[in-house]
């Protein structure tokens, strides 16, 4: 189990992503046109699906795969969902949360709304989920996508 956090900064147009494990991210510097969403649909999802297949993490569910999981995922600005049915959700609020410290996380970050910094948001609501979920632990890594470029 685990907390990823995702919280849209309007202000510099990048996404913070917070996760209680290491995670990588990176930029080519993405066009302001880019599309998350449709790229996930068009190509992370059919990947995943081979990849869950060859290791045979799939489950047959009323004969479609199923992933027993949650991903989130943030490019510039945007941030989407890609649920264990493999439905590509965009976040069209603010910030999100995934995994067993979920709630706590969203709580956390709708109550730091009005008064705090986004990196101060993500990882207070890292603590937070750590503190009443015992699959939640530190070292938080906390990274910024980079700006779609205009």
């Amino acid at each position: 189990m685990t907390c990823i956090v995702g919280l849209k900064d309007s202000e510099t147009r990048t996404v913070l992503m917070g996760a209680d494990s290491r995670s990588t991210f990176g930029s080519d510097g993405p066009a302001k046109d880019f599309n998350l969403e449709q790229v996930l649909l068009d190509t992370l999802v059919p990947a995943l699906k081979e990849l869950a297949r060859k290791r045979e993490y799939l489950r047959e569910k009323d004969k479609m795969p199923d992933l027993d999981g949650t991903v989130l995922i943030a490019f510039g600005d945007q941030l989407c969902i890609v649920s264990g049915d493999f439905h590509v959700t965009p976040v069209f609020g603010e910030f999100w949360a995934i995994g067993s410290g979920q709630l706590l996380a969203l709580g956390s970050l709708a109550s730091t709304e009005k008064f705090l910094l986004p990196k101060v948001r993500v990882r207070m609501a890292l603590k937070v989920a750590a503190t009443f979920d015992a699959f939640v632990a530190p070292p938080f890594v906390i990274r910024e996508t980079d700006p779609l470029l205009t």
